[in-house]
């Protein structure tokens, strides 16, 4: 049905978009399969805030119980949001996801959550709030989810044209990657 709600919207019929959504939410909400249910619930939130349909969208993640999917679909709004440069909304949102993530028990994922939030902070040139956020990913044995975040801060700090920073913070991602032996960062 989403596939079918998607060509709706890109002809510009929104009003059979919201209609099969909505048709497609009710139908979702009777599968007994938890798990494929959060991810159907999720994909259709997904689709309206791509339509930028963000309240349907925030909706339905409140009905969404897996935490996986909740998270992406609340990753996908922010960066809706961030691309109207609708800022309040974007940290709202953001917050819901990092709330989230710090609730996630396995410390790899919770630590890959972090750090994709941290990578949205700093595409939003938000970069005092990514390097906070920094400070509370983990490592995890032979893997550098905080060198992998650092990383991307320093590529937007070039991306920026400050170069100097972007450095910096490069050398930082080296060196947390050598100390967890992290064997995506030898070379």
């Amino acid at each position: 049905m989403n596939k079918i709600a998607n060509v709706y919207y890109k002809m510009g019929k929104t009003q059979q978009f919201t209609t099969v959504l909505s048709d497609a939410t009710d139908v979702t909400k009777t599968i007994e399969d938890a798990n494929e249910q959060a991810r159907l619930l999720a994909d259709i939130a997904s689709n309206y805030a791509q339509a930028k349909q963000y309240s349907q969208a925030m909706q339905l993640t409140q009905v969404v119980d897996n935490v996986d999917p909740k998270f992406q679909v609340l990753m996908k709004i922010a960066r809706q949001y961030l691309k109207v440069k609708d800022m309040q909304n974007f940290r709202e949102v953001l917050s819901q996801a990092l709330e989230i993530s710090l609730g996630t028990k396995d410390a790899t994922n919770k630590a890959q959550k972090i750090a994709q939030i941290a990578g949205l902070y700093a595409k939003a040139k938000q970069y005092d709030r990514a390097m906070q956020l920094v400070g509370n990913i983990q490592n995890i044995d032979n893997y550098s989810p905080k060198a992998e975040a650092l990383a991307i801060i320093a590529s937007n700090y070039n991306t920026d044209g400050q170069k100097d920073k972007a450095l910096n913070i490069l050398s930082q991602a080296l060196q947390v990657a050598k100390a967890t032996k992290c064997s995506l960062w030898k070379s």
